[in-house]
């Protein structure tokens, strides 16, 4: 396991990389805020526990490469694309068995036989253990059902919405009422 800028992976040799180098896709560069001939430290993480997490909010977008897809749902006027909450949760988790999620890490969930890319961003971590400050950790899933609660946002309502199942919160008391 690396440290880079805060954000832990999971380090693999490649012999199109020379040693002393790291590769790092679009998404990454952008999320360390780097330029392609940038230099970075990069340090041994020193994972000491795995950090399980109890909450995961995710911003979601998507790139559509075909609309035709039978299971897609599209509201009325065909311009916002329906996506449920629940399928968006059980595909990170299946990208993340076994694997440290970052705050503010990217990445790309294909969906709809990759006619569908829902492009998540990380907005925030929550771990079970509050007293943790660490900026990754761990989704907890077991026998394909997450206990990590996963958050998921559009990022542009107008595209997308996200059929979710939650409780919506409501205000019970006025802002300004004195006890």
């Amino acid at each position: 396991m690396v440290s880079v800028k805060g954000f832990v992976w999971k380090a693999e040799a490649h012999d199109q990389v020379a040693q002393g180098h790291f590769g790092a896709g679009k998404f990454h560069r952008e999320m360390l805020e780097l330029s392609k001939m940038d230099k970075v430290s990069i340090t041994a993480a020193s994972v000491k526990e795995v950090n399980p997490l109890g909450e995961v909010s995710l911003l979601i977008d998507t790139q559509i490469t075909d609309k035709n897809h039978p299971f897609m749902e599209w509201d009325d006027n065909g311009s916002t694309l329906k996506l449920d909450e629940a399928m968006i949760a059980k595909e990170v988790c299946k990208v993340f068995a076994g694997k440290f999620i970052n705050r503010k890490e990217r990445f790309v969930v294909p969906l709809y036989d990759n006619k569908c890319m829902v492009v998540v961003s990380v907005e925030n971590i929550a771990p079970i253990n509050v007293k943790n400050y660490q900026s990754y950790g761990m989704i907890v899933a077991t026998e394909g059902e997450e206990e990590t609660d996963i958050l998921c946002k559009a990022r542009n309502p107008k595209q997308l919405k996200i059929n979710s199942t939650r409780i919506k919160e409501k205000q019970v008391f006025k802002k300004d009422v004195n006890f």
